[in-house]
């Protein structure tokens, strides 16, 4: 038998994954939906390179990991297999945070603002 506060802690655990896993999507869709603001226009203002590339990839990553989230694959129904494949996703968001900002910042060092 469950008590009220197990049951409150995966309620709560339950919303905040789909919260999470929504925003993903919908930053991933609107990426598409929205180019100039949000997909390949903001990675040009950015100074990121070969922004086409970049922005598609971000968007598909992040509507695939969005998707996993919200219908709980890779979460801890069953640790064993899964948490290490959500660990890989959490470190492939992260490696691309840092490469984009990396190559943002790099970009704008070395490059003339015609360049870019």
């Amino acid at each position: 038998m469950m008590t009220t506060q197990q049951i409150s802690a995966g309620t709560a655990l339950v919303l905040i994954r789909l919260l999470v896993g929504w925003v993903f999507l919908l930053e991933g869709v609107l990426k598409f939906l929205l180019p100039d603001e949000l997909g390949v226009g903001r990675f040009v203002s950015i100074g990121i390179p070969w922004p086409h590339v970049m922005a598609t990839f971000v968007a598909v990553v992040e509507i695939v990991c969005g998707s996993f989230v919200i219908v709980g694959l890779f979460t801890t129904e069953n640790p064993e297999v899964f948490q290490p494949l959500g660990h890989l996703c959490g470190r492939l968001s992260r490696a691309l945070q840092f490469i984009c900002r990396t190559m943002a910042g790099l970009s704008s060092r070395y490059l003339r603002s015609d360049e870019i």
